[in-house]
């Protein structure tokens, strides 16, 4: 496989094709909205574990540059509140179902290579949610009170500490990293509070992690600014001397 860098490059400005919603996909297969949403916790499950590497091999047959490992929202925090477990549990829990995520998605690829002859020479990314997906009923719209709430008060950081923000990504990210990918996704990223966060995780994380690679993403409700009404270039200013970015 390659790197971002290393495959924009070989493009000469050209575009890479990235994969598309997981849970979309889940869904066309039947599985229902509360099996979508948890596969990521799910990876013992068979009948997901199945459609998870269906989808994955749906987005490589139709090309995709791209693919990233359905670890969107699982997280620690979300082990704690939506599967009761405690605060150590949770903890192995995150690690535990983001390496089983990204073996389902290596496994897709080795499957695809050997269906095709060809092997993929793209990139396999961890994907990295926002906070937000830890907040019940929020999703990716976490700093509005309902997702059909334009006007709804936005709240910067969600309201918690910055630490909370930098614990929330770096852990996972180190998980990730542990179970052997250096590129990490970072997706729905609603407020300048969370870059700056991502930004200190990542600092932490590149000295000792050789070849780390991010792409940050952000929700944007209109050309100039992001979810929650920072402006866009204020984000991409706080990333802006982070070097894996």
């Amino acid at each position: 496989m390659s790197t971002i860098r290393a495959l924009l490059a070989s493009r000469k400005g050209g575009p890479l094709i990235l994969d598309a919603g997981m849970g979309t996909g889940l869904g066309r297969l039947g599985l229902s909205e509360k099996q979508c949403w948890t596969a990521g916790y799910r990876t013992d499950d068979a009948q997901v574990r199945e459609a998870v590497l269906a989808v994955h091999r749906g987005f490589l047959r139709a090309g995709c540059d791209v693919l990233t490992a359905n670890t969107y929202n699982v997280s620690k925090v979300n082990a704690q509140s939506v599967l009761g477990l405690g605060t150590a549990e949770a903890a192995a829990h995150e690690e535990r179902c983001i390496k089983a995520s990204i073996d389902l998605a290596r496994s897709a690829i080795a499957t695809h290579a050997h269906e095709t002859g060809r092997a993929f020479e793209g990139v396999l990314f961890a994907s990295l949610g926002c906070f937000g997906t830890t907040i019940l009923g929020r999703g990716e719209t976490a700093n509005r009170l309902h997702s059909d709430d334009e006007q709804a008060l936005r709240v910067p950081g969600y309201g918690v500490p910055q630490a909370t923000l930098e614990d929330f990504h770096r852990t996972r990210a180190a998980s990730a990293i542990a179970a052997g990918v250096r590129s990490l996704a970072f997706e729905t990223v609603p407020d300048l509070h969370e870059a700056r966060a991502i930004a200190a995780v990542l600092a932490e994380l590149q000295p000792t992690t050789p070849g780390l690679e991010a792409l940050v993403m952000f929700t944007c409700r209109d050309a100039e600014h992001v979810d929650n009404g920072d402006r866009f270039d204020a984000c991409c200013e706080a990333l802006a001397q982070c070097e894996p970015v």
